[in-house]
């Protein structure tokens, strides 16, 4: 399975996880998209050679904390209150 790292950066999860759940305006120019596929994506050579491709994008995601606690989601399953 390939799998490709996508979602907001840390700092945009982080804040968006302390939000209510009350309807809010996300301001302009915040829309993103990705393509879901389950093909393994191959970039071109004259891709990879851009001059404006962003190497550092990984660190946008440095410091993510897990917040997925299984044995919490293992007792709700167990116990029926799911």
């Amino acid at each position: 399975m390939c799998m490709s790292p996508h979602g907001p950066d840390t700092d945009t999860f982080e804040a968006a996880t302390r939000q209510s759940d009350a309807p809010h305006h996300i301001g302009r120019d915040t829309m993103a998209f990705m393509f879901e596929t389950n093909y393994f994506p191959k970039l071109t050579q004259a891709a990879m050679a851009a001059p404006n491709i962003d190497r550092d994008y990984y660190k946008c995601w440095v410091g993510l904390k897990q917040h997925f606690d299984l044995n919490a989601v293992e007792q709700m399953v167990l116990s029926g209150n799911h």
